[in-house]
């Protein structure tokens, strides 16, 4: 059928009507609360839009020239998106911007912002605070700019401005903290603080009262950096997870595993020999404070199958006292050193409430001590749902780690603890049982 000129013309701009109304439609849902613009002074401002069938997501974000910064801001960022994508049916729009500034030419300071608005109008916000010390490249924590006698100071003031008791913020987190020209500042987040307060509290304490930035830098050059990584930003959340595992340490080559993992957001499980605890107590407490996990490897390891019963329980009671004492939590999971189980041994861990995890990849790096095949072995070898063994006691196994680490978060692997792995399989461990993989 032909098509007149009039005709021609009520059918273009009845497709420019739908054109228009499509495009209102979707600033509609995409701009309905639109957060305010962050200040971005440091970095290299990105933006990008998107779409996850009726989620529609806008965001802004800083690219810095420090990799460890712009992976904890890209994987909270992705942690962020995931989130809301799955919440309710995944309708709605979500902003993200930032704060990003450059504090006395030695600190970065970025505070990511997110707003979520469903599709009935409801907004829920959320927020994390990234900063860096510049001389040494190293992620801040709170602990690296109060010492113990400071964190009780400002404890103590946080209590007296906000109206909430100083003993709350001993189990809720103060990690919204960012350094600016003129303050130290801190936000209380009221999802943290619920019912106690109803809203976000900000909270400046300027330089000179309790410390100023000449005493901070002088105290991050006498220490290290005592940055966590939380669970929220942790390797950009992925959905294929492995557990690294590490046995028979702590020993001489520990802390700078645990600087490699703080470094890429990975978390891994230790299974430590009790007698070794003792001369590394602070290594041991370090590693649940990066969200990595601490098992027992028995107090000597002998191989349990040639033991008494009670010499087995008193390796792995003794093992799990020494964990306690160095982090304040005991160890029901367990490995057998040699990997060696038989039914008396279970039977008797059973009653005992001890379990055991093997492993699924073994590269033997103890045996080989060659960094290069242990990192061959395992990458040709990784798959979704796998615990790989390693032990941090030998140096060319750390070696091996370094690289391994960022190539399997590259692969797209998120590498979490042996209990995580567990759990996201829905395995509730029980004891004298043994498990090798998700």
């Amino acid at each position: 059928m032909k098509t007149t000129g009039q005709n021609r013309l009520i059918y273009l701009l009845l497709v420019a009507l739908l054109v228009v109304n499509f495009s209102f439609v979707y600033a509609d849902s995409a701009a309905a609360q639109p957060l305010e613009q962050g200040s971005h002074n440091y970095g290299t401002a990105n933006r990008f839009e998107t779409g996850f069938d009726h989620l529609n997501v806008h965001i802004n974000y800083p690219q810095t020239d420090y990799d460890n910064l712009n992976v904890a801001i890209s994987g909270w960022i992705r942690s962020t998106i995931e989130q809301y994508k799955t919440a309710g049916n995944g309708a709605g729009a979500l902003f993200i911007d930032y704060d990003a500034n450059l504090v006395a030419e030695k600190y970065i300071s970025v505070k990511l912002f997110a707003r979520y608005q469903d599709e009935t109008g409801r907004v829920s916000d959320s927020q994390v605070n990234f900063n860096l010390y510049r001389d040494s490249s190293k992620m801040l924590s709170i602990n690296d700019l109060f010492n113990d006698d400071q964190l009780v100071d400002l404890k103590a003031r946080l209590a007296y401005a906000s109206g909430i008791e100083a003993r709350y913020f001993e189990t809720n987190s103060l990690d919204c903290w960012q350094l600016t020209d003129r303050a130290f500042e801190l936000d209380l987040l009221a999802d943290d603080y619920s019912p106690l307060i109803k809203e976000d509290f900000h909270f400046t304490l300027p330089y000179g009262n309790l410390f100023d930035l000449a005493a901070i830098t002088e105290r991050l050059n006498q220490h290290p950096s005592t940055w966590l990584a939380t669970s929220d930003i942790v390797n950009l959340k992925s959905d294929k997870k492995i557990a690294l595992t590490f046995d028979d340490g702590p020993g001489p080559y520990t802390e700078r595993l645990l600087d490699i993992l703080q470094k890429h957001g990975a978390r891994a499980t230790f299974f430590v020999v009790g007698k070794r605890v003792g001369g590394r107590q602070e290594t041991v407490a370090r590693m649940p404070k990066q969200y990595c996990e601490v098992a027992n490897h028995t107090w000597s390891h002998p191989a349990l199958t040639k033991i008494s019963n009670a010499r087995v329980e008193s390796e792995l009671k003794a093992t799990s006292d020494a964990i306690l004492a160095a982090t304040g939590s005991g160890a029901a999971m367990s490995r057998a050193p040699y990997g060696a189980l038989n039914g008396r041994v279970k039977a008797l861990t059973y009653q005992l409430g001890y379990y055991f995890i093997s492993w699924s990849i073994d590269p033997k790096d103890w045996l080989t001590k060659n960094a290069d095949k242990t990192y061959n072995h395992v990458i040709n070898r990784v798959s979704d749902g796998q615990i790989i063994l390693l032990h941090d006691i030998h140096k060319q196994s750390v070696d091996a780690a370094e690289r391994l680490i960022p190539k399997l978060i590259e692969q797209g692997y998120e590498l979490v603890t042996v209990s995580e792995l567990l759990g996201q399989g829905g395995v509730v461990p029980q004891g004298g049982k043994v498990y090798n993989k998700r």
